[in-house]
């Protein structure tokens, strides 16, 4: 039995401007990102450890969204759980691309990793806010949608193998992602004042 979606207003006016976009309106796409960019460089930030990467990654979301907006279908997904499912395609694709396997560490110890260093550049420093937001945010999860996201990730299992793994239905899963993804978008919006 399917999950119902549970949408608010800041998921209809995303869907509305992806299907503004889809119709050849592509002003909206910059709304888009002003929305969501933060959130999304995190995500793709824990995913990489790299900001550059992270970046790139951002980058080419935002082109494939412009690029395929029409294939997005509100009943299925949230626009947030659409633009983190391009993203999380193509930042596996560029680790694999580099021949390399997520390492198997938590969040925590990649924030660890990356604020070492007592000399910080502005971009260290930047890094560092978007790791501790993504760290606490992680926090306000279940045990089991923080382990399931991790692995999706930060690990860069697929589904598939999260449901092996774990010995969990995929519904069930893609349930957690679902659910677990919805949270962090809800802490990053708590923390703006607006678009």
């Amino acid at each position: 039995m399917k999950t119902p979606l549970h949408k608010d207003s800041e998921d209809d006016l995303a869907a509305g401007w992806i299907n503004r976009i889809a119709n050849g309106d592509p002003e909206t796409l910059a709304a888009l990102y002003r929305l969501y960019h933060r959130p999304l460089l995190s995500i793709y930030l824990g995913i990489l450890g790299s900001r550059e990467a992270a970046e790139e990654v951002l980058q080419d979301t935002f082109v494939r969204a412009f690029h395929k907006a029409s294939a997005f279908d509100a009943s299925r997904g949230t626009a947030f759980a659409w633009l983190v499912t391009i993203g999380r395609r193509l930042a596996i694709d560029r680790i694999r691309r580099e021949r390399a396997r997520p390492e198997n560490k938590s969040l925590e110890q990649t924030v660890a990793d990356h604020v070492q260093s007592d000399e910080q550049s502005g971009a260290d420093i930047q890094q560092k806010i978007e790791y501790d937001w993504l760290a606490e945010s992680m926090q306000l999860l279940t045990s089991s949608q923080r382990t399931i996201i991790e692995m999706a990730f930060f690990k860069g299992y697929t589904h598939i193998e999260i449901a092996e793994k774990l010995d969990l239905p995929i519904g069930t899963v893609k349930s957690h992602i679902y659910r677990g993804l919805d949270a962090l978008r809800k802490a990053h919006l708590g923390n703006n004042d607006g678009y």
